[in-house]
């Protein structure tokens, strides 16, 4: 999956709002390839981490655009 928009943050749950998540767990850099585990309900679960230890959920598109190109067989 790769970040369309500048800043894109990783969240630790799909859904989660600056009210309910704290603080972003990460920020995405537009243009790179991050690897995808899952999509559930327009959010997409991506690994950060070279390891694959480590990762959030990150909006793919909502009623303001969309966020994140997601590859083939995923959510898109």
């Amino acid at each position: 999956a790769t970040p369309l928009v500048a800043g894109l943050r990783l969240r630790p749950y799909p859904a989660a709002s600056d009210d309910n998540a704290n603080e972003a767990l990460a920020f995405l850099e537009q243009g790179r390839a991050y690897p995808l585990r899952q999509t559930r309900n327009g959010w997409a679960f991506l690994l950060t981490a070279p390891a694959g230890d480590a990762g959030g959920w990150a909006c793919i598109r909502d009623s303001g655009g969309e966020y994140l190109a997601v590859g083939p067989g995923g959510e898109a």
